[in-house]
């Protein structure tokens, strides 16, 4: 508890990201669920992270099936915003 206190105050003052909280407490996460209700409640944990990673690709991402890597690099080329603030590379 008193590590989920310290976490928020931190957060709040803007010291340290919330990626930097998940990678410092996930290990404590991680050993109290396996004590708690074993490897079953592991699996069922990384399943919720790993479908809540997939909703934003879902909702954000690029329709490429049928579409060659050629095309898919010139719809880039033509639409500077699908690339997110990121360059098309160019080899």
């Amino acid at each position: 508890m008193l590590l989920l206190v310290a976490a928020r105050f931190v957060c709040e003052i803007g010291l340290v990201t919330a990626g930097r909280i998940t990678s410092i407490s996930l290990p404590f996460v991680i050993v109290s669920l396996f004590e708690w209700h074993g490897v079953m409640a592991l699996v069922g944990l990384v399943s919720i992270l790993l479908l809540v990673q997939v909703g934003p690709i879902l909702v954000f991402g690029r329709k490429t099936r049928g579409r060659s890597l050629e095309a898919i690099n010139e719809t880039s080329a033509a639409h500077p915003t699908l690339n997110l603030g990121r360059e098309a590379a160019t080899y």
